[in-house]
């Protein structure tokens, strides 16, 4: 892939969905890693893969579980301070029913306990599904040191970055530029949504100390077409959606004129809706293409009736026919005394009460 396209990629290979994809991280950005057993036992390579894996990096637990253990397991809730499997793990008194009670609640899915415990311990029994042909949505983001966002100007500028990225991605993932018959790339997908997610520092407490914000603000509003012009350049483009768009976003998330103390930003398109294409699983599939290949597909059932060449005699030919049929129609209107439009006969007392209301 890197040789033909010019991508590089991560893979894992191990015994669950959960291992493989943390075990594809850890050589990135171009190489594959294979968890080697053992899996069980005290010598379990998954233990000691697992233990030194930050919490809210494990797939399944998220930046919202993992602010809860940390204040569950370490006396304050600092972004700065790394909170590992391993700590979790050995905690007194952890395990299903204490995982329970401190991630429990309104709105957690049922058994979060030994759901989170299985995990703690590389137990997934996820599924790998087959892989879509196209993307949900595609997003990009960055995340900055203190005082890199602090004014306007530095925020359009990032914005144009991460824009520009989000464009060639959108070019990539979603621009087919073998179609067949066409003179340009066609847009296998089309993304209807634009979306602006930041997320702000929180300040530091009494104690000195920051806590982590897990949470991000979003702003979303539709995308404008012109994005989708492929032979446009890159950087005009995001430089117009900027200007167009992200800042006004931006002014609503964060109306304060500075001060903002930024850590993440994320452009990002959703909502995104299959063009017309010949699969059987496209939305709104190509009718042009279904015409040009009706005749092949239905030969098989195709009914060969013998053709009888005599011509009849005499007659109404199909020509005549048509006309009476064409003579039927227009004597089913009648003529509005009032606009001069020919309105068919049971639509005439709706055209009626429409010019009543223009009065």
């Amino acid at each position: 892939m890197e040789h033909e396209r010019g991508f590089t990629a991560t893979g894992g290979i191990s015994t669950s969905k959960l291992l493989a994809k943390l075990v594809g991280s850890v050589h990135k950005p171009n190489d594959q890693t294979t968890l080697l057993p053992p899996y069980d036992g005290a010598a379990s390579t998954v233990t000691q893969f697992l233990d030194g894996q930050e919490i809210r990096k494990i797939p399944g637990i998220g930046s919202r579980l993992a602010q809860k253990l940390r204040a569950r397991v370490t006396d304050h809730n600092a972004e700065e301070s790394k909170l590992t499997v391993r700590d979790v793990r050995l905690f007194p008194g952890m395990g299903p029913p204490l995982l329970e009670r401190t991630l429990g609640g309104p709105g957690s899915a049922k058994g979060i306990g030994m759901r989170v415990w299985s995990i703690l311990h590389g137990v997934d029994n996820t599924q790998v599904l087959a892989a879509r042909d196209l993307p949900t949505q595609i997003s990009i983001e960055d995340s900055y040191g203190r005082g890199r966002l602090d004014t306007l100007e530095s925020v359009r500028r990032e914005l144009g970055v991460l824009a520009g990225s989000l464009l060639r991605r959108m070019r990539t993932d979603l621009l087919d530029e073998t179609a067949d018959g066409t003179p340009e790339p066609r847009w296998l997908a089309h993304p209807r949504t634009l979306r602006l997610s930041t997320r702000p520092r929180n300040p530091p407490e009494s104690y000195g100390v920051r806590t982590y914000n897990a949470n991000r603000i979003s702003r979303s509003a539709p995308l404008p077409s012109f994005v989708f012009h492929p032979d446009a350049n890159i950087d005009a483009l995001a430089e117009r959606l900027v200007q167009e768009q992200l800042l006004a976003m931006f002014r609503r998330l964060h109306p304060e004129k500075g001060g903002w103390d930024l850590n993440l930003m994320n452009v990002a398109v959703t909502n995104l809706v299959e063009s017309a294409g010949t699969q059987q699983q496209s939305r709104g599939r190509d009718i042009g293409k279904m015409f040009q290949q009706q005749e092949t597909v239905l030969r098989e059932w195709a009914v060969q009736d013998p053709v009888d060449l005599a011509e009849p005699q005499g007659g109404p030919t199909d020509e005549g026919e048509w006309e009476e049929d064409e003579e039927e129609e227009v004597s089913n209107q009648i003529e509005c005394p009032v606009c001069g439009v020919a309105i068919a006969y049971f639509a005439w007392q709706a055209h009626e009460r429409y010019h009543a209301a223009e009065k």
